[in-house]
């Protein structure tokens, strides 16, 4: 191959014009003809480089190609071409690259003494042993010991896969005792559940399990084959319940459509919107958990969907109008709540303040309002409720003070007013008394404990009085009694004397009316003055009987007086 006009410069320039091989000067012997000739060879993968090139007589490229040594590439000598000037950089470049395919095998044997995976170290080998085969400038020397080195790679890894099986067989002998009870029950899992999904998984699980445990092939077939047709049993399984399942999901999609339209229809026609949109939720809790097909899942949810929307949709315009409603309601109860504000603020009475604001609150509580507006108002009136409060606790302190004051006055009253229950002879002064504390219990301000206990201190006051004023009564019962009775003792007494007088004027006069004569004229005189005196007579036993009358009179009044005393 002919060299480039560049080459041929560079060549004639460093040759100065003689032949590469014997020195002969292609100027002074005209006869000379000069050939192009590669060191490397083209077809040994010699370049068309300066260092490479070299211009030879013909007689010297005839001699070159016909002795043998000339045939191959890695035994020629540069001596031989002094003439031709090399520069010596072709034996640098063999230099480096013989370092380099060194360094790579070096590399390589390092990696066979500690990989992991062998194959990979293997393949490394293969490639550099290629890299090498394809050096063909390479001295016999070199190559010997470069394949050399390579070779005893290979013998490590060799003696590593020797090992190494060893050490499988005895780890896969290990690893089935292990894998084979797992494989069994999943197996045996798989062909009583119902639960295929699972059992699937499972299956999958100890498939993988056993592809990536050390196994021998062998057994790993037999474990595939197994697991394989557990495979197919569980799926001749699935496709029976399969079509149970068709059944179970038409039966309920029929059974929740109805659910649902009654549903739809019922949100459709509901006033209250909560109650509707329950009605539609409760409908979507009892599509959860049924066997349904997705598309038809997809239908019955899409009806609850168009449902709520229709339903929201409603609730929007209600809202609207709702909002209108709210504000004009706003405006009217905000007038009352503010005058109930001011009179609380205002009242020294809070019972009456209270009233006040629990009326505007329920007032806000039966008209339409924003949810923020409602409680913007509530907040309002929980604000004056709180100062009411804080007023109020401040005056129940002067209050607790004043109370605590009057209930130990009244106690110290009360106390004296029950000594003079005890002692004192004047009861309608002890019982006027007692009234007035009463009263002045009732009157004055006292904690309701305090004025129980002071009612209860004047009961026992009353009591004692009571007791006192009753012995008091019986003892003057008692001493009028007698009295009456010593007093009854006496008018009998006195019957008695009245009744001897009576006694004594009947004697008198059953002896005056014998002594008047009839038709006696000298005895006129004398019947006369015995007549007056039967007048007399009779007269006063009439004043006896009469005295004799009231006396009695009086003694009946005296017992039914004693009666009442009993």
């Amino acid at each position: 191959m002919e060299f480039s006009e560049q080459i041929l410069n560079k060549l004639h320039e460093r040759q100065k014009g003689n032949c590469g091989h014997c020195g002969l000067n292609f100027e002074l012997n005209p006869n000379l003809e000069g050939r192009h000739y590669y060191l490397i060879p083209k077809h040994f993968g010699g370049k068309q480089e300066e260092d490479n090139c070299v211009i030879l007589c013909s007689e010297c490229l005839d001699k070159i190609e016909a002795d043998s040594k000339y045939k191959d590439p890695t035994l020629f000598l540069l001596d031989e071409f002094g003439p031709a000037n090399l520069s010596g950089d072709i034996i640098k470049e063999y230099n480096e690259s013989l370092r380099g395919i060194t360094d790579e095998i070096e590399k390589c044997l390092v990696e066979v003494e500690i990989a992991t995976y062998l194959k990979d170290a293997r393949n490394k080998l293969l490639e550099v042993r290629s890299k090498v085969d394809a050096m063909f400038l390479l001295y016999d020397k070199h190559r010997e010991e470069l394949n050399r080195k390579i070779q005893s790679g290979f013998d490590v890894i060799n003696s590593r896969l020797t090992k190494s099986k060893k050490q499988f067989e005895l780890k896969s002998e290990e690893n089935i005792k292990i894998i084979r009870p797992e494989v069994e029950n999943t197996i045996k899992y798989s062909k009583g559940t119902t639960n295929f999904k699972d059992a699937r998984q499972k299956l999958i699980f100890i498939q993988s399990e056993v592809r990536n445990t050390t196994l021998r092939k062998h057994d790993k077939d037999v474990f595939f084959k197994d697991i394989h047709n557990a495979f197919d049993a569980l799926r001749i399984r699935q496709d029976e319940e399969r079509e149970q399942y068709e059944m179970e999901c038409s039966e309920n999609f029929f059974r929740l459509k109805a659910i649902i339209e009654y549903a739809v229809d019922f949100a459709a026609k509901a006033e209250i919107f909560k109650s509707g949109r329950q009605k539609l939720i409760e409908a979507q809790h009892q599509i959860k958990g049924q066997v349904l097909k997705k598309d038809k899942r997809d239908e019955l949810y899409g009806m609850i969907r168009a449902a709520f929307d229709a339903l929201n949709k409603r609730q929007d315009s209600e809202r609207a109008e709702f909002d209108k409603i709210s504000g004009e309601n706003y405006e009217k109860i905000n007038v009352i709540v503010n005058d109930a504000i001011e009179f609380a603020k205002c009242t020294d009475i809070f019972k009456d303040a209270r009233e006040a604001l629990i009326k505007a609150q329920k007032e806000i509580k039966d008209i339409p309002l924003k949810r923020v507006r409602r409680n913007e108002l509530y907040g309002r009136i929980r604000e004056v409720f709180n100062e009411i409060n804080q007023r109020q606790n401040q005056e129940r302190e002067v209050y607790e003070g004043e109370c605590s004051e009057n209930y130990h006055k009244l106690v110290e009253k009360i106390n004296t007013a029950a000594e003079g229950a005890e002692n004192a002879p004047d009861f309608r002064v002890i019982r006027d008394n007692l009234i007035a504390l009463q009263d002045e219990v009732k009157i004055l301000r006292l904690k309701r404990e305090h004025r129980n206990d002071l009612f209860k201190k004047i009961r026992q006051a009353f009591t004692i009085f009571d007791e006192r004023r009753n012995e008091y009564r019986d003892v003057m019962k008692v001493e009028k009694r007698d009295k009456l009775m010593s007093i009854i003792d006496n008018l009998n007494l006195k019957i008695d004397r009245i009744n001897e007088s009576i006694a004594r004027d009947r004697e008198m006069l059953e002896s005056e009316r014998p002594a008047i004569q009839p038709d006696n004229a000298a005895a006129d005189d004398k019947d006369s003055q015995s007549a007056s005196q039967i007048l007399i007579i009779e007269k006063r036993i009439r004043d006896k009987e009469k005295s004799i009358g009231e006396v009695s009179k009086r003694i009946t009044d005296i017992n039914s007086e004693l009666d009442k005393l009993k």
